[in-house]
């Protein structure tokens, strides 16, 4: 219907300039908005709250794809590309899965950076009166840095219509140093408790990441020590965010009617009829819908209370399941980074601590060296639950040398772990960088 009523005033349109209404498009719009009326500081609140929409957007777009190649979310219906990550495969660039994930994190990346140019350039210029939107820029624009870093084996930082070259899958790690200079610059602005705890939380999420892809970046991948990883710096941070807000706090991407609705929860409650969650997460006891948690905590041999939380009551109350809030990080990670440091590092003394917190605000029992359950096992296990549906499965599933249950044998995720999205041919078809049969303009 939009095609044919489009199609009928531009057909009204030619008559009329055909017979002689030469000024019919003369005129002074009022309402016209030029590039130049919006890179203004009466704009920056605007351009702060349009980088978050995408931010969350491309948040989500990726993450859905991400969960179906871990074992969080399985496929259940008749979408071959989404079936294929579900199996582990990874080398079809033409699946429509990986390619409609990328264009929502491309956009997502172009707006955020945009977003930090447009304010950062009018904070220099003495035109900016208020540092929060700029902040907030600073702040979304690192995060995204982190989740392409983590998310991708390579991208392409295009802008709008002159694509960009690809940064290679060796120098993806420098994307996490990006972000680590963004919120450095970040944190010397005047800000909000808030904003401070957010930017240290995505602070040590970035120097964690980084230390995993140190591990997984190259083929083969580096699984020594248990696949655990250690990082003073992330450490650091993380005490630093947990200082600033002890509470036990989620920074979640809120999904509501009349905005945008969230691919990544229609398909863990079923709603969108071809995917669900995992059988190890979620137990459907012969049904469609979600009795509780299928995850039983190694050491009380309970559901996890996390999880089944989840399952019984966000979902739940979120009603048509595609709109509801969704967590991007929390307080709780934060914790599991200070443990596998520890760990890592031998210190099960500090282990203890950390994981006993998160263990505490679930009254479970406290891990201790007397236990049955071994730390490292512990640890596997509360990631597993904890970051449920966060973008951290499939990197654990490698290092941990793990494999999520639909994974077949030939597949890309068991004959190369470590292997993550590539760049899809929907973008290699447009981009000269990357196309030798496209001419660069």
């Amino acid at each position: 219907m939009r095609t044919n009523r489009a199609f009928a005033v531009f057909s009204m349109v030619a008559t009329l300039l055909l017979s002689g209404c030469d000024d019919l498009l003369d005129v002074d719009n009022p309402n016209a908005v030029t590039d130049a009326d919006i890179r203004n500081n009466r704009s920056a609140e605007a351009w702060a709250n349009s980088s978050l929409y995408a931010l969350q957007d491309g948040w989500d777009g990726m993450l859905h794809a991400y969960s179906y190649l871990s074992d969080e979310i399985t496929f259940g219906g008749s979408r071959q590309a989404w079936d294929e990550l579900d199996r582990g495969i990874l080398g079809n660039l033409e699946s429509e899965a990986i390619g409609f994930a990328y264009r929502r994190l491309a956009v997502g990346s172009w707006m955020t950076g945009e977003t930090l140019f447009v304010l950062d350039s009018l904070s220099e210029a003495g035109e900016l009166t208020d540092s929060l939107p700029l902040a907030r820029a600073y702040f979304y624009r690192a995060f995204m840095l982190t989740l392409v870093a983590g998310w991708m084996d390579d991208f392409a930082f295009s802008n709008r219509t002159v694509p960009g070259p690809a940064v290679g899958p060796a120098n993806m790690g420098t994307l996490f140093d990006s972000t680590i200079q963004l919120s450095t610059v970040a944190l010397q602005l005047s800000i909000s408790d808030e904003l401070r705890r957010n930017i240290l939380a995505v602070r040590a999420r970035a120097h964690f990441e980084r230390a995993i892809w140190d591990r997984l970046g190259t083929l083969p991948i580096d699984v020594s020590g248990g696949g655990l990883v250690a990082s003073a710096e992330a450490v650091q941070a993380a005490q630093s965010a947990l200082a600033v807000d002890a509470t036990d706090w989620r920074y979640v991407f809120e999904f509501n009617e009349g905005q945008m609705g969230s691919n990544t929860a229609c398909d863990a409650n079923g709603d969108c009829l071809w995917g669900r969650m995992g059988g190890r997460y979620a137990d459907y006891g012969g049904d469609l819908v979600a009795d509780g948690a299928a995850l039983i905590d190694p050491i009380d041999g309970v559901p996890d209370p996390w999880l089944d939380r989840f399952i019984l009551q966000d979902l739940a109350d979120a009603g048509t399941n595609r709109f509801m809030d969704l967590t991007a990080f929390s307080a709780r990670e934060l914790y599991l980074i200070v443990a596998e440091d520890a760990l890592a590092r031998g210190d099960t003394a500090d282990f203890a601590e950390a994981i006993n917190t998160i263990r505490g605000l679930e009254s479970l029992t406290p891990w201790s060296t007397a236990s049955v359950v071994g730390a490292r096992e512990l640890l596997i296990h509360t990631r597993m639950a904890t970051l449920f549906l966060q973008g951290h499965r499939v990197h654990d599933l490698y290092r941990f040398e793990l494999q999520a249950d639909n994974w077949i044998p030939t597949s890309t995720a068991v004959q190369f772990p470590g292997t993550l999205f590539p760049i899809p041919e929907s973008e290699i078809d447009v981009n000269c960088h990357l196309n030798p049969a496209v001419e660069c303009g």
